[in-house]
């Protein structure tokens, strides 16, 4: 997965908005998941878009699927369909923090 501009840009804003700045965490990428990781601590939130598409029967076209998974802990996952509900989530956890 991409990191892309606007979706670096709204979670730059959220943790502004959070009273962080950019500097307390680090940001990298492993197997396309993003990981934000709060550099004194051993917490972070990562977040992947997963796409796929399948053939519609009837039509005979593509029809394009997505949905993002959003993991903080090794074992919890879950599966958003919409990039404001990454945001929603996002902000969840840097409250939380």
């Amino acid at each position: 997965m991409k990191f892309e501009e606007e979706h670096r840009k709204e979670i730059l804003a959220c943790l502004s908005q959070n009273g962080f700045i950019k500097t307390q965490f680090s940001f990298r990428k492993k197997k396309g998941r993003i990981f934000i990781h709060i550099d004194d601590r051993m917490e972070w939130f990562s977040f992947f878009k997963k796409s796929s598409f399948f053939i519609d029967p009837d039509s005979l076209k593509r029809v394009d699927i997505g949905f993002f998974e959003i993991q903080t802990t090794a074992t919890a996952m879950l599966k958003l369909n919409l990039w404001a509900d990454v945001i929603r989530e996002f902000n969840k956890w840097l409250k939380a923090i």
